[in-house]
């Protein structure tokens, strides 16, 4: 019965460190770039802004070598990501 009672306490840190709710939002400013605007509320507002009132703490970009989705694109996205006060994934491909 002892061993069950360290169990929670072990496994707390690790419950706290997964805590991530997020989008994939790789392709938003393709997006933008094509005319596309968000709203919520009735105002348009930055997705970003809208997803992190909405509870979200993380966002994923993915980054490529070349093409649309390459370093300089992620580099704007991830400086898009911080500044409204998430954390960045990353996944290179």
């Amino acid at each position: 019965m002892r061993v069950l009672c360290f169990i929670p306490v072990f496994l707390s840190p690790l419950a706290n460190a997964l805590n991530l709710r997020g989008a994939d939002i790789s392709s938003l400013a393709i997006v933008e770039g094509n005319g596309i605007h968000f709203s919520d509320g009735g105002s348009t507002k930055a997705f970003e802004n809208i997803i992190v009132s909405h509870n979200a703490n993380a966002a994923r970009v993915r980054v490529w070598t070349a093409g649309d989705y390459n370093t300089n694109y992620a580099i704007t996205m991830a400086k898009r990501i911080k500044a409204a006060g998430m954390k960045l994934i990353v996944d290179l491909h």
